[in-house]
């Protein structure tokens, strides 16, 4: 029931937006020519996988963060060259990482930000407290 559209379309349609990719499903089910599409002419993106293990999306660290639930996730997410967003219960950032802007002191948002882009930038990696309501569900994995 859907138009197909065209890839040479989607930039338009993109233009000046921010993007969240990962809003609605998993990022990786894009394929990589349409997610270059949709953020080369954005204002801005963000993206995040819990895929980054998977050898076959690999080649999307360009431009999503790993999402990982502990330290050993993180070690092993960075071992394998992805820039990781960490959910922790408390507050144990290493050297490598910096608190999520838009938890400090609330001066900046997702669409503002602009850490969170995968290898497309150079940066550190993003940690957060575990937050909304569903933390009291949240379980550090592999400490």
């Amino acid at each position: 029931k859907y138009q197909k559209l065209p890839l040479d379309r989607i930039p338009e349609l993109f233009s000046g937006r921010a993007v969240r990719l990962g809003s609605y499903g998993e990022p990786t089910l894009i394929p990589v020519p349409v997610l270059r599409a949709m953020i080369g002419k954005a204002s801005n993106f963000t993206g995040y996988t819990h895929r980054w293990r998977s050898p076959l999306f690999q080649g999307y660290k360009a431009f999503l963060m790993a999402s990982c639930d502990s330290v050993a996730d993180r070690q092993e997410a960075t071992a394998r060259g992805w820039r990781t967003f960490r959910v922790m219960t408390r507050l144990d950032l290493d050297s490598r990482e910096v608190l999520c802007p838009a938890t400090t002191a609330r001066k900046a948002n997702c669409e503002t930000c602009g850490l969170c882009k995968g290898l497309s930038i150079q940066a550190k990696s993003v940690g957060i407290l575990v937050h909304g309501i569903g933390k009291s569900n949240f379980q550090e994995r592999g400490i």
